[in-house]
This record gives C-alpha cells, structure tokens and sequence, in this order.
C-alpha cells in the first residue's frame, strides 16, 4: 500500500491525471475580542494537470466549463505535517503562530491504515474483525468484501 509520510513522497505520488482532495481554511477574525474564526472550504475533487520540479497545478473549474490550473509550489518540511496519507500545510501568522491553510490527499490511496499484514492473521476472528472494519472510500463507508 502506498504511504505518504513527507514531501518527497507526495511528490512522487503525483500524476498528471491523478484526482486530488483539497480542503481549505479561511481566516476571519471576528468580534472585539480578536478571536480568530476559520470557515472549512472543501473543494471538489479535481485531476492534476502539470508537474514541475518546484510546484504542481490542479484543474479548477471558474466558471461552468472553463478550467484554469490552480498552481501550489511545494511547501518546506517545517510548513507540512502528514497523518493519514494527508499533507497538512500550515502558515505562520505573526500573532496566532502556525495556522492550518489546506490539506491535500489523493482519493485512491486508503487514508485508514492497514489492520494487520498478511503474515500477522492468525485466525478466523481476526480475519472478521478486518473484514467487519469500516474504510473510508470517497468520503464514505464501506465494509470490504470477499
């Protein structure tokens, strides 16, 4: 199973063609208080479309039919973080530190990890519960099947 851990990984994971997941978040602060609120923008699930040496673009939609490309450069090693076969990009804003900006994941790669190797099942029981485990599949549920 494919597994992204850094940069060098989601590099090479990309492929013209390859559909890729992004979420971001936008900052506002609201309120006399100063207190900083963000609103989760999930984007739609779009192709990637160039890759560069220093960044890559995605396919994004402007308007009904018109597409640009929607370029990201690589982020540092201190602006990602990745859980889950998730890249985390954060920024660093002067007064409230590092804050989350987009996470990117690609939709074919299970963002759940493997229960247990082949060579670790042991028995019928721990062959139910991998086969009883949900996996997230496009954002939903799905129970494997033999």
């Amino acid at each position: 199973m494919e597994q992204i851990t850094n940069i060098a990984q989601f590099k090479k994971a990309l492929k013209i063609g390859r559909l890729v997941d992004v979420t971001h978040f936008k900052y506002s602060r609201s309120g006399p208080d100063g207190k900083v609120n963000f609103e989760k923008q999930i984007q739609p699930t779009r192709p990637i479309s160039v890759i560069q040496t220093r960044d890559f673009a995605i396919k994004a939609e402007i308007e009904p039919r018109k597409f640009v490309d929607a370029w990201m450069t690589y982020p540092k090693a201190s602006e990602a973080e990745f859980k889950d076969n998730k890249m985390h990009l954060y920024a660093k804003h002067p007064q409230y530190g590092y804050v989350l900006l987009s996470i990117y994941s690609f939709p074919d790669i299970p963002s759940q990890p493997e229960v247990k190797s082949a060579a670790e099942i042991q028995s019928a029981k721990d062959l139910k519960e991998i086969f009883s485990t949900p996996t997230e599949v496009h954002g939903k549920q799905c129970y494997m099947q033999f």
